[in-house]
């Protein structure tokens, strides 16, 4: 058998992410363009069942294409140029495996923060980081409750428009304790009542541009100004509670209805 397989390439397109069977036997049909499965068997190392899957392998990413010469099936090799593609699929995929990967490693994170009695803190910056936390709630099966200064809202309108029409989507209903203040009482008139509730402190109390929201045994906190987003999410069942106890009370005792 001729020996045409280059170890150098073989290791290279290895590093790439094809398998050395799969890196082999492109080198082979490079060479040899329109080859038969028993072509393949007198060129290569494998043995006709193998070459199927090695074949099916290289056809899954687009490296080889068949052909019909008459009665027989012909194997062709695509242009070394494919690989460039194929590259850009594996990135793709690596990204798309990444984001997977971080977003289940927050799950087992504070799985296992929670088991060893540690609070779970998680850091989001920016307007991407502060959505993504927003994001958080909406797996909740409880009422939201939330303190926020309508007026830091300006911020980040577009991002809070689809963070509510979700919420609305999925049924999640939603207290929200709110400074007394003309802009913030025309926002609430704007926001509505549609699975939210929402009641004013009493006057007197300065407008703060941050807020909170408690659910899930976490508590997530944010600061929006114009120059500087960021949020804030501590898992722990003993925070949650404090908090849940204090914002339940207020509710109750120390806040109004303008409904």
């Amino acid at each position: 058998m001729e020996n045409i397989i280059s170890q150098p390439i073989t290791e290279t397109l290895v590093e790439l992410g094809l398998s050395e069977n799969d890196a082999m036997l492109y080198q082979i049909l490079l060479k040899y363009p329109e080859a038969t499965i028993v072509q393949l068997q007198q060129k290569s190392p494998f043995k006709r069942t193998m070459l199927y899957y090695i074949l099916e392998s290289l056809q899954d990413v687009d490296l080889v294409y068949t052909k019909k010469r008459g009665k027989k099936t012909v194997y062709i090799a695509e242009s070394p140029a494919k690989l460039d593609q194929f590259m850009r699929d594996r990135e793709k995929d690596l990204r798309k495996q990444k984001d997977m990967l971080a977003e289940v490693m927050k799950q087992m994170h504070g799985t296992y923060m929670l088991a060893h009695n540690k609070p779970g803190v998680r850091f989001f910056e920016g307007p991407e980081g502060f959505e993504e936390a927003l994001r958080d709630t909406l797996t909740t099966k409880e009422t939201l409750r939330t303190i926020v200064d309508f007026s830091s809202i300006r911020y980040v309108e577009e991002i809070n428009a689809r963070y509510v029409k979700q919420r609305r989507a999925l049924g999640i209903e939603k207290k929200i304790l709110v400074p007394h203040a003309p802009e913030n009482i025309a926002f609430g008139k704007k926001l509505g009542s549609a699975l939210t509730d929402t009641k004013y402190f009493p006057k007197g109390l300065n407008p703060f541009g941050t807020g909170m929201q408690i659910y899930d045994n976490k508590i997530s906190y944010f600061t929006l100004r114009k120059e500087f987003i960021i949020a804030i999410i501590i898992e722990d069942k003993h925070i949650y509670e404090m908090h849940k106890n204090i914002y339940d009370y207020f509710w109750e005792h120390n806040s109004v209805s303008l409904a």
